[in-house]
């Protein structure tokens, strides 16, 4: 198993051990759809997935004049189990609240997606 392996399996180990903080919620997935040229329109869809997040807010530290970060905004972590690739313009639904994604990061083993995400 390589390092990269090693730090998923704990990612998962650790979000096993948080239990009842992580919670489940849905993920819309925006889905660009092809152009028509007649209408002038673009097609679209969204894709659900349900996942197990934590979230939490932003501090001080992160939340300053030169930053997009706003106090309210979200931090949403999840682990990257390779069904999707999170982006901005994407959705969280918390409970029946939507959440906007504007900001996507990942670790650098790519065990764990970290989302800003702002209610709509």
């Amino acid at each position: 198993m390589g390092l990269r392996e090693t730090i998923k399996a704990g990612a998962r180990t650790a979000f096993n051990v948080l239990g009842d903080i992580k919670e489940s919620v849905t993920y819309k997935a925006h889905n660009a759809g092809v152009y028509d040229r007649t209408t002038g329109k673009q097609s679209e869809s969204w894709t659900n997935y349900s996942i197990e997040a934590i979230f939490d807010g932003f501090n001080e530290v992160e939340v300053n004049p030169t930053s997009d970060i706003r106090f309210g905004d979200l931090k949403v972590m999840f682990l990257n189990v390779n069904v999707f690739t999170p982006k901005s313009s994407d959705v969280v639904v918390r409970d029946g609240n939507d959440y906007e994604v504007i900001g996507v990061q990942t670790d650098p083993a790519k065990a764990v997606w970290i989302l800003q995400a702002r209610k709509k």
